[in-house]
């Protein structure tokens, strides 16, 4: 796909691009730049400038129309399970969508202001084995609990946690016997 030239809107336009060894799958024009990606498989997700986050299919169809869930997206992360999608915003503001792209439903909408207010560095969403969502910080990684509607603190930038990504290579760590 090509824009055309004569139409200044559509030739200046942002856009997403889905390939693969270099051979275009589909090709989506956007009305605000991509400041996030994620996908799997069968999904692809964008979080835009304008806040707008967007749901592709594996065809690269538009799966809904543009979300407002989230002010100014800062993590995106996506997963097979369950067809897996959190989004976290500048204010701590949190949403879990499972079902993606074809029954998404909201699974959770939890506030993390209190974990992301001074953060430096790099926020990373991803999700624990049971499906709730990690956030990792520069301070540490913490996991949100429904039963508690809490954060749990896993690591505060404890190099030796399971949690923690920012071990050497080949460092090697004992854990204690419990």
């Amino acid at each position: 796909l090509e824009a055309n030239p004569a139409d200044e809107r559509a030739s200046n336009a942002p856009s997403l691009l889905c390939s693969c060894g270099g051979e275009t799958l589909w090709l989506a024009l956007l009305e605000s730049p991509v400041v996030l990606l994620a996908g799997t498989a069968d999904f692809s997700a964008a979080a835009c400038g304008d806040g707008s986050l967007l749901v592709f299919t594996r065809a690269g169809r538009r799966a809904l129309p543009a979300i407002r869930a989230v002010s100014s997206p800062i993590a995106l992360h996506a997963a097979f399970d369950g067809g897996s999608l959190v989004v976290v915003g500048a204010k701590g503001d949190v949403v879990v969508w499972r079902g993606m792209p074809l029954t998404p439903r909201c699974h959770l909408r939890c506030d993390a202001s209190a974990v992301v207010a001074g953060a430096r560095g790099a926020l990373r969403a991803s999700f624990d084995a049971a499906g709730s969502p990690l956030l990792s910080l520069g301070s540490g990684c913490f996991c949100y609990r429904p039963e508690l509607q809490s954060w749990l603190t896993l690591t505060a930038s404890f190099s030796a946690s399971v949690y923690t990504d920012t071990l050497a290579a080949d460092a090697s760590v004992t854990r204690p016997a419990v």
